[in-house]
């Protein structure tokens, strides 16, 4: 009879174990974001906090909104994984309710996000939506939907919105141990609103080129001041 022990996930090598995470969690387009609403009505279930798993559900999406609770294995994989899942995916969402919960529930792992897209936005709500993005340090991209169709203020309203976001981040990622200390104007891109219309999209993509230009000059003298 062999002494030989079966392996489990945990013996394979961490290299393999980060490239099992990938495949497991890596979704090809935006995670849509919306409210679980018995979570925020009732609070997390026990097995959620324990391991700090999103009360957010991923539309379009199902087979991540399950493997998510692989996370829940234990400690270890957790802290493994949690890393992969937040760094790897896009994450969409155009309410401050659903962001603020979005980033109320996953807490520290905000950190984590590096690709961040507000598809909806008013000139009131946008200050709600940006206020958790403050301590996502590691943010490569955030991206704000626009349309030509729908103003949501011109290019010196937009700079003032979002200079509360700008200054705090660009303080946090500066006293934080980072690799890659992007600019806050790198980070920050305007893009066309989804449009099923092709005429639409090809509008609203030649406007938000524009209004970003001019959104970002805004911003960077703001931020000399």
């Amino acid at each position: 009879m062999s002494d030989t022990q079966a392996l489990g996930f945990l013996d394979l090598s961490a290299e393999l174990r980060n490239e099992i995470y990938e495949l497991s969690f890596q979704h090809p387009g935006p995670v849509w974001l919306v409210g679980d609403s018995k979570r925020e009505t009732k609070g997390s279930s026990t097995s959620s906090k324990r391991y700090g798993v999103p009360g957010v559900r991923a539309l379009q999406n199902h087979l991540l909104r399950d493997t998510v609770a692989f996370l829940r294995v234990n400690r270890q994989i957790h802290a493994e994984a949690t890393p992969v899942l937040y760094g790897i995916n896009q994450f969409e969402a155009g309410h401050p309710g659903i962001i603020c919960y979005f980033a109320k529930q996953i807490g520290p792992s905000l950190g984590f996000l590096r690709h961040f897209i507000i598809s909806h936005c008013t000139k009131s709500s946008l200050r709600q939506m940006l206020g958790p993005m403050k301590t996502a340090t590691r943010l490569q991209r955030l991206q704000i939907r626009v349309s030509a169709k729908y103003s949501i203020g011109d290019a010196a309203t937009m700079a003032k919105g979002l200079l509360p976001w700008a200054r705090a981040f660009h303080k946090m990622r500066n006293t934080g141990d980072m690799q890659d200390r992007r600019d806050v104007l790198d980070v920050l891109e305007f893009i066309a609103r989804q449009w099923v219309d092709v005429d639409a999209k090809a509008l609203d993509a030649v406007f938000a080129v524009s209004y970003s230009a001019e959104v970002k000059a805004n911003l960077r003298q703001k931020l000399k001041d």
